[in-house]
Order: C-alpha cells, then sequence, then structure tokens
C-alpha cells in the first residue's frame, strides 16, 4: 500500500488561502482517494473572522479597520505602515523535509502535511534583510541549494538574489537551521528611480540565475498613500509603464557575480511565470 500527498493551494472567499490534500492509496489494480481541505491559519485569516472583514490591505482586496484595535492604534497603523499580510496563498514550497506556503510579501508560514496547520510564521526581512520575496523559490536538483528573488525596499530600491543550502546528515534545526545559514549573493538596483518591478518568479538553468525587469512596476512614492487608504496594491501601487524595456538580468549561480552585458527585449511584455531556463551551445534559453 502506497500513499501519495499532494498539496495545492488557491484563493477562496475571496482571498484567503485554501490548502487541499489529495491522498491516493493502494496500487495500480486498485486506488482511493481523498480530499482534505483547510484555510491556511495565518494571521490575516484569523484576524479577518474575528472582524468578519479584511482588515490587512491583499493584493487585490482592501483593509477595513480592525475593531480589535484602538482608534489610536489604528491611525498610528495608517500613517506607519508596517503591517504587511501572511497570508500565503500563491504557492507551497519545500525547505528539505519542511513544506511552507507563500505569496510576495515578506511572509511565509509552515504547512503541516498531515493537518493542513500552520503553526509558525517566517519573515524573510528577518533572515536575509529582504521586504518583499517572490512565491516561488527553486530548488537546485543537482545541490540541493534553493534560490529566491526578493527586493529591498527600506535601504534602497535592489533586487537580491538569495542562496539557502541545501540539509545534511548534521542538520539538526531543521528549515529554521538552513534559514539563518541563508545569505544574499547578489544586489541589482533597480533601473528606474521610485519604480520596482513587479516580481513574481524567476529563471534557473544549471549555472545561472535569470531576472526579467519588466514595466509592471511597483511606483514606491505613491506606497504610503495606498496602504493609508486601505486600496487594494494593484489599484495604485502598481503601474504599467508602457515606455520601459524589459530587462533581463544573468547572475552566475556559484559566485553571485551579475554579467555586465546588458540585455533588453525588443518589445516590452507582462510576465507572471519562467516554466523553463536551460543552457545550450554556451546560451542561456
Amino acid at each position: 500500500t502506497t500513499e501519495i500527498y499532494t498539496l495545492s493551494l488557491h484563493d477562496a472567499l475571496p482571498i484567503y488561502a485554501l490548502l487541499s490534500k489529495f491522498s491516493i492509496i493502494g496500487g495500480s489494480a486498485s486506488q482511493t482517494v481523498t480530499l482534505q481541505q483547510k484555510f491556511l491559519t495565518s494571521d490575516a485569516y484569523v484576524r479577518g473572522c474575528c472582524a468578519n472583514k479584511t482588515v490587512i490591505t491583499e493584493f487585490g482586496t482592501r483593509a477595513y479597520p480592525d475593531p480589535q484595535k484602538s482608534f489610536l492604534s489604528r491611525i498610528i497603523c495608517a500613517v506607519l505602515p508596517v503591517e504587511l499580510s501572511d497570508n500565503g496563498n500563491i504557492n507551497v514550497f519545500a525547505l528539505g523535509s519542511e513544506l511552507f506556503a507563500s505569496s510576495e510579501t515578506c511572509y511565509f508560514r509552515d504547512v503541516n502535511p498531515q493537518s493542513l496547520d500552520s503553526t509558525e510564521k517566517y519573515d524573510t526581512n528577518k533572515y536575509f534583510g529582504v521586504n518583499i520575496a517572490s512565491a516561488h523559490p527553486l530548488t537546485d536538483p543537482e545541490t540541493g541549494i534553493t534560490y529566491n528573488l526578493g527586493s529591498n525596499v527600506l535601504t534602497g530600491l535592489k533586487y537580491n538574489i538569495i542562496k539557502i543550502p541545501p540539509p545534511d546528515s548534521n542538520s539538526r534545526g531543521g528549515a529554521k537551521e538552513l534559514l539563518k545559514k541563508s545569505k544574499v549573493i547578489a544586489s541589482i538596483p533597480t533601473s528606474h528611480a521610485g519604480l520596482l518591478s513587479h516580481i513574481h518568479s524567476f529563471g534557473m538553468s544549471q549555472n545561472y540565475i535569470t531576472f526579467i525587469e519588466q514595466p509592471y512596476v511597483m511606483n514606491i512614492t505613491k506606497a504610503a498613500k495606498t496602504i493609508f487608504k486601505g486600496s487594494p496594491v494593484f489599484k495604485d501601487f502598481v503601474e504599467w509603464k508602457p515606455e520601459l524595456r524589459n530587462r533581463f538580468h544573468v547572475v552566475e549561480k556559484e559566485t553571485g557575480n551579475v554579467i555586465k552585458t546588458e540585455y533588453f527585449a525588443q518589445d516590452n511584455f507582462f510576465y507572471l511565470h519562467i516554466i523553463n531556463a536551460y543552457e545550450e551551445n554556451g546560451q542561456v534559453r
């Protein structure tokens, strides 16, 4: 008898992450499939349920004042917008044997593959000094090293390549130990003052990381206004700048060196996912 677990993640009612687990039990002659679902127990979800409304701004959903906070606390949070959502409604990824749910903020949460419970929130600011991170880290199948792409706002607008080591036989602290050993191996300044490219994924081949800076950008100068109003991110914060060109940044995985040659697309475009990257005849494709 074998049992296979597949976790999927999607938006539900209308924005909170819903974990879905399919258990396939049995051999080729006879199989039983069961479905288990549970909302990710994020702070955003718990507080939203208590208030019966969204109280932390999501990418496409505006926030309302949290009734659990005093009037003064709500004013302070509006003027000093430091709260980002931990509603990991985009991806489930693995570090070693542990699973995590992620979105496009600085937070990701652990996921218990048996119960689908989440008990701990991780912060890329704490571990990497990165304010925003891609929801789609990639693990090198040969080395077991996990890479991710993030961006900095508070210490200057730039993009960062994060390197997380693989687990080894001496690792006893699990993912926490790996995160503590992680480091930023490359920093790339934004090509346009006051603008950060929207980051969702990146490409990885045998020797290189490829990040495409695109005309769909976050206007940092409008960020405070957006969060003060409680508006969804895409409405006032993220803009399409058709006059900008897509720029390809290529980084050596081994050294973190950024290739100095500048690569631009002939026509600008928007993208979310890079589904494949490989090397052929000395070129990254």
